[in-house]
């Protein structure tokens, strides 16, 4: 009698979708034949190889991004596919990127909030809080920005991009911004002890070098795509504001009733 722990039979043909076996890949699904049991070694170098990869695109999506991102932007949207990231996913991997360095700079981000403390310690505290929470989920604060990004793009540049396409847009832009920003907070942690200070001055000039870039190479090189854009940064930035002041005073205003309430 077969036990749980027993090995698996030996089987011939691709063991993801059966289909029958020849060559190095499965010429149905693509996938890469494999030999005995699964080790530690083996599934961590799949996953290397498989996100760091050129064949796996983040490497051509981070290197196209940086030095032209709004012809490959372009490219996506009109179905080059094969070679890039899908942008929800390098978001997701930005994210992921960027959680795994915030230890390095959470200290310094906490001193700097607390020399433009204000008198009114429970609002500091309240708006201390909702800001990290912005930082440690940058997913989060990517999609808040998209909400009044892709609109104002989408009406602004009517008849050039859809909203589909203005969301790729988007994703694409901000996931890159916050995974520049991840390999950019290990150096500023060595090079200076107010780490969070240097990161927003250097995320400052990178994204705003990514939108003018982006603008260029998508739109075409015109004074009114640049002032457009800028309408656009400005209104999305205004929209993240609001919400960040709406959160934040509504939670004052909760503890607020609740202390009243107590005392």
């Amino acid at each position: 009698m077969q036990t749980f722990h027993s090995a698996p039979p030996a089987y011939t043909g691709c063991l993801n979708c059966g289909g029958p076996r020849y060559g190095a890949y499965c010429h149905l699904c693509g996938q890469h034949h494999l030999e005995g049991r699964p080790t530690v070694g083996g599934i961590m170098k799949e996953f290397l190889t498989r996100t760091l990869s050129l064949e796996s695109g983040l490497v051509h999506t981070f290197v196209a991004l940086t030095l032209r991102p709004g012809r490959m932007i372009r490219e996506y949207a009109c179905g080059k596919r094969q070679q890039f990231t899908n942008p929800v996913g390098y978001l997701m991997l930005s994210a992921a990127a960027s959680v795994a360095v915030w230890p390095l700079r959470e200290r310094s981000f906490l001193e700097g909030a607390a020399r433009t403390a204000g008198d009114d310690k429970l609002w500091d505290n309240v708006f201390l809080q909702v800001t990290t929470a912005l930082q440690v989920h940058p997913v989060l604060s990517a999609l808040l920005v998209c909400c009044f990004f892709v609109p104002l793009q989408r009406l602004l540049f009517a008849g050039q991009i859809t909203i589909a396409e203005s969301f790729v847009y988007a994703l694409f832009l901000f996931g890159h911004a916050i995974m520049l920003e991840s390999l950019l907070t290990p150096v500023a942690a060595l090079l200076s002890t107010d780490s969070n200070s240097v990161l927003d001055n250097a995320s400052s000039v990178v994204l705003l070098y990514l939108l003018v870039a982006a603008a260029w190479g998508y739109f075409g090189p015109r004074f009114s795509t640049f002032l457009k854009t800028a309408v656009v940064i400005i209104g999305a930035c205004l929209g993240l504001v609001l919400v960040l002041v709406t959160v934040a005073g509504a939670w004052y205003l909760v503890l607020l009733i609740g202390q009243g309430a107590t005392g």
